[in-house]
Order: C-alpha cells, then sequence, then structure tokens
C-alpha cells in the first residue's frame, strides 16, 4: 500500500489526488488538439466540484489558473485567458495570509470589543465618546453572559473593560435599558427544556418499575 506521506506533494489538494493524476496524464499527451480537448474535460470537471462559485465573476480564469498551477506551468494549450497572468495569480494563492498570533485573555469578547476600546480611548471626550462607552460595556455584558452560565455581573463586565482599556475607560454602572436579559439562542433554550423533559421522563419511568418489581 502507498500512502500519501510518500507520494508528491499536490500544488492544490482541494481538487484531489485522482484529479492531479489526471492533470498529469493531460501534459504528456502529444497531440496538441488532444491535449486541448482534455484540458477543457478536466476544466468541467473542476467546474463541478464547485457550482456554487459559477456566477462569480473570473470563474473561468480562476478554474485555467488553477489548472497550471497543478501542472506546474508545463502544459501546452490553447487557453482562452493570457497566460502571462498566471505566475501572479500562482505567487497570490501560495502567499500564506497571517494569522494574528496575540492571546486574548477574555476570548468571549472577541478581537472586535478590543478594537472598539482602543478606538473609544482615542476620541475626544465628549457626548459621543460617553455614548460610545456604554454600548461597549452592554456589548461586553451580553458576550458575557452568552458564554459564561454564571449570573452575569456588572461589576465583573466593567472590571474588565477597566483592564481591557488601561484604567482609561471607568463605567460605574450600566443603565438598565442597555441590559439585554434574553441573551441565550434559541435552540440552547429549547436544548435545556428538552433536557428536563428526559429526566423527568426517566424519573417516572424508574418509580413505575420499582412499583412494579
Amino acid at each position: 500500500m502507498e500512502y500519501n506521506t510518500n507520494r508528491a506533494k499536490l500544488n492544490m489538494p482541494e481538487y484531489g489526488r485522482n484529479l492531479q493524476i489526471l492533470v498529469d496524464y493531460v501534459v504528456e499527451i502529444p497531440e496538441r488538439e488532444e491535449r486541448n480537448k482534455a484540458a477543457e474535460v478536466v476544466i468541467n470537471m473542476m467546474a463541478q466540484q464547485n457550482p456554487q462559485l459559477r456566477n462569480q465573476p473570473e470563474f473561468m480564469q480562476k478554474l485555467w489558473s488553477h489548472l497550471f498551477i497543478m501542472a506546474d506551468h508545463k502544459l501546452d494549450v490553447d487557453s482562452p485567458f493570457v497566460q502571462s497572468d498566471y505566475d501572479k495569480l500562482k505567487e497570490d494563492y501560495r502567499t500564506k495570509i497571517g494569522y494574528p498570533q496575540k492571546d486574548f485573555k477574555y476570548r468571549f469578547y472577541g478581537k472586535n470589543v478590543e478594537l472598539m476600546i482602543k478606538r473609544c480611548c482615542e476620541m475626544d471626550d465628549g457626548e459621543v465618546k460617553e455614548q460610545f462607552k456604554m454600548s461597549i460595556a452592554s456589548y461586553m455584558r451580553m458576550s458575557y453572559k452568552l458564554w459564561n452560565d454564571e449570573k452575569v455581573s456588572d461589576e465583573i463586565v466593567l472590571g474588565h473593560l477597566r483592564e481591557l482599556s488601561g484604567g482609561k475607560i471607568l463605567i460605574e454602572k450600566i443603565p438598565e435599558h442597555l441590559k439585554t436579559y434574553d441573551t441565550k439562542p434559541a435552540f440552547q433554550k429549547e436544548n435545556k427544556k428538552f433536557k428536563s423533559r428526559s429526566n423527568f421522563s426517566r424519573k417516572n419511568n424508574n418509580r413505575n418499575y420499582r412499583s412494579k418489581s
């Protein structure tokens, strides 16, 4: 048995090894006319794997660029698009997108909250900034309640806000009209009700079994 780890690395793994083998076969076809026909067949197969993208702009150009990348630019066919564009597309495809490595102390608030706090600290003092502070605190309270089962405490949320802002945002209390009391998703509520009913039924079944025995 041959394992994938011992095989050649795929330029575009999302299309699978079988399609890569087919592309390698097309590259070796000696007759140009037959090679062009085979390339069209491969393009159609690639399009069938992504039918939801057919209506996107430059969809066919992307498929042809992917085909040339898979062939490592060794495929000599009559492409409907300019060949010179593929080098740039290949470079863009292989460019890795940087991922933020910073650890979040309170992940349930999310990165956007940190950005909002930073923006708020940079604003000039005034009514707009005060309203922005309250909006951030209200959103943090909602996020805290959504991802934590215990009862939400304004003191904890405002303490987190003070800590994340480096002591620049100080709020004594979140106004009642900004508090969201019902933030649990509907499926969580229904799941809790279902568990309660299941536990009730199980207890009744156990009582009936004991009474019969």
